[in-house]
């Protein structure tokens, strides 16, 4: 009995050490696809009005991928007597298709119409209940002096398209125009706010840095200075998290002491004999500490079957058990995404297993000491 509960919490441990694992490089990762897809490696601060030679000499570098002007603002969007906050980013079409992330997470209409009207968020649209083909007014602070203060600046648009990328952030707040109607809208005149640049490899964000700072005078800032320090967070958030499950193997691992002292005190005798035989005390330590191994071993095997099935199917359980418990276990509005993201590692499940199974053979140690040490005459003397 003691045994197999020192199986199962081993098996435990690791399956929750896989699993959270899993989450959270799945979190980071579909973090960082969505957040530089939707942002740029590097931005330029481009307040000029020559920011069409600005992105031109941009492009011509060779690790670059696409330069794209944007405009950025914050309005009140309006429909069916609704009213909420957004922000508006004035983009061209050719753009919304070398922006990879948003133009794959149209999920209705078409950017061929974009010239006509506005893209919004779908979780926007939602709350406004407004669908493609449906108009909204945008009403932006920025508006007209007169004698009697500022008037707001009101304009209708037509809704042709629609995203989704799963992230609550950009999918409840942004909205995408054509930038020529938001220079117009927003009095940019022949400017924009800054220039997104999209890069072949975003680990070279620094270098290409140093590069575009050469050709150009303005502000530059690469994706570590701007969400550097958010993902620093989950990667250490992700280390305490494996310390934490690491601390439960190890607390379940304790009673393999348990179990190997127990079947020291059932088998003392065979080991008496053994020791009269000619045995040696490393010969005794060995044995038991190769059953306390085992016992590491079965339970770091299943721990890993569930662990993998767990990660695998892991929002196909959560939706099982909202739909018995008729709540949500994974709010949008909290987690920025719209599902769990599991990413699944094999070297992760490699470390683990290997951890696993060392904690079990180190804890196996004190008992078969002490197996290995008892005095064979004042056993075999008293039976």
């Amino acid at each position: 009995m003691v045994t197999m509960l020192s199986v199962l919490g081993i098996a435990l441990g690791v399956a929750a050490l896989i699993v959270v694992m899993s989450v959270m490089h799945g979190f980071s990762t579909q973090l960082l696809n969505s957040i530089l897809g939707m942002n740029g490696h590097i931005t330029v601060y481009c307040d000029g009005d020559d920011y069409r030679s600005v992105a031109n000499s941009i492009k011509n570098i060779e690790a670059v991928t696409a330069v794209i002007p944007i405009t950025e603002n914050q309005v009140m969007i309006q429909s069916n007597n609704k009213v909420l906050g957004a922000v508006v980013r004035g983009i061209d079409q050719q753009d919304i298709i070398n922006k990879k992330v948003l133009f794959n997470s149209i999920v209705d209409g078409s950017v061929d119409k974009f010239n006509q009207g506005v893209i919004l968020g779908a979780r926007l649209a939602e709350n406004l209940q407004v669908k493609y083909g449906d108009s909204v007014t945008i009403i932006s602070p920025d508006g007209f002096m007169t004698i009697l203060g500022s008037i707001p600046r009101v304009k209708t648009y037509k809704v042709v398209g629609l995203f989704d990328i799963g992230m609550y952030e950009y999918d409840n707040t942004f909205i995408y125009m054509p930038i020529k109607f938001s220079q117009i809208l927003f009095k940019y005149g022949n400017k924009v706010r800054y220039i997104e640049v999209f890069l072949k490899d975003v680990n070279k964000s620094s270098e290409i840095l140093k590069l575009i700072q050469n050709k150009v005078n303005y502000k530059l800032e690469d994706w570590k200075i701007q969400q550097g320090q958010y993902f620093r967070a989950l990667q250490i958030e992700s280390n305490v998290m494996f310390l934490i499950l690491t601390l439960i193997v190890v607390v379940a691992a304790f009673n393999i002491i348990s179990s190997i002292s127990i079947l020291v005190q059932d088998k003392k005798q065979a080991i008496a004999i053994m020791r009269t035989m000619g045995a040696s005390r490393w010969c005794i330590m060995r044995i038991f500490c190769i059953c306390g191994t085992l016992i590491g071993v079965v339970g770091t095997v299943i721990g890993c079957m569930m662990g993998i099935g767990f990660s695998l199917n892991i929002n196909r359980i959560r939706i099982f058990f909202e739909s018995v418990t008729h709540s949500s276990l994974f709010d949008p509005i909290v987690y920025f995404l719209s599902s769990i993201p599991s990413e699944l590692l094999m070297e992760d499940v490699v470390r683990i297993s290997a951890l696993a199974i060392g904690i079990a053979f180190i804890i196996a140690i004190p008992p078969s000491l002490k197996a290995a040490y008892q005095d064979p005459v004042n056993i075999l003397k008293y039976e």
